[in-house]
């Protein structure tokens, strides 16, 4: 499974990047924003987009919206990682698929993980 992480912080996606790979997750790119993001994407296919919802130059909003506009990505699963505390009105006004929000910590992406139909590595 390839595994897009979009993450402004480099300590936090070195984090989050180290349990993806506690869980068996080999093929992590990473991007510092939503621009860097979609130049990924632009240049590749990825099962799974993980990204951050408040980021510079473009948020994890204005990323999902792109790629929800673009065929050939618009169908990709997104998770959005966020600190805000209303999960469900985020989730609502982004529609990512699937529907899911995580705060980044181990418990979400197990759960993650255990929710996707595809194969670890």
């Amino acid at each position: 499974m390839k595994v897009l992480l979009v993450e402004d912080s480099t300590p936090l996606r070195g984090i989050v990047k180290q349990m993806l790979t506690g869980l068996g997750y080999e093929e992590i790119v990473e991007a510092a924003d939503g621009l860097e993001a979609w130049d990924h994407l632009e240049e590749s296919s990825f099962d799974l987009l993980l990204t951050d919802w408040n980021m510079p130059n473009m948020s994890g909003f204005e990323l999902l919206q792109l790629v929800r506009q673009t065929p050939s990505t618009a169908d990709m699963p997104v998770v959005m990682l966020t600190t805000r505390n209303n999960k469900q009105n985020l989730c609502a006004s982004a529609k990512p698929t699937p529907p899911t929000t995580a705060t980044g910590n181990r418990q979400d992406l197990v759960w993650i993980r255990g929710s996707m139909s595809w194969p670890i590595g």
